[in-house]
């Protein structure tokens, strides 16, 4: 078993694919609709390639005020080589730095992306 894709429930979809593509390098893959008769590819749902990992986002249907999507309890953490660099693109993308640190393996910044869901970027020492 592997840990295959991650899907992401959003509030606004145009703004979230914006923000994944600038923040996170987000490519668009072709890889058709999942239903058709719900989705539409672009306008409402899109699979994602973020450093050779499969992020989808789909439109929330009713969406949740903040209170409601509180604790958050997953963490999307993307690994990258400079982790300046990385958030200096989230910033500028629109993303807001919750938190940030140093531990003995590295550096790490957790963000909310512009529709409150929170993602961490790190970079390993060595």
């Amino acid at each position: 078993m592997r840990l295959d894709q991650l899907v992401l429930y959003v509030d606004d979809f145009p703004a979230m694919l914006e923000f994944y593509g600038a923040a996170l390098g987000a490519r668009v893959l072709d890889e058709g609709n999942p239903d058709p008769a719900i989705y539409r590819p672009g306008q409402d749902w899109v699979a994602l390639d973020v450093g050779g990992f499969r992020v989808e986002l789909f439109q929330r249907k009713t969406p949740l005020g903040r209170e409601a999507r509180e604790p958050r309890l997953i963490l999307p953490a993307f690994r990258v080589d400079d982790l300046d660099a990385a958030m200096a693109r989230v910033e500028a993308a629109g993303g807001r730095r919750a938190s940030a640190g140093e531990q003995a393996w590295g550096r790490y910044a957790d963000y909310r992306d512009p529709d409150g869901n929170l993602f961490n970027l790190y970079s390993v020492r060595g």
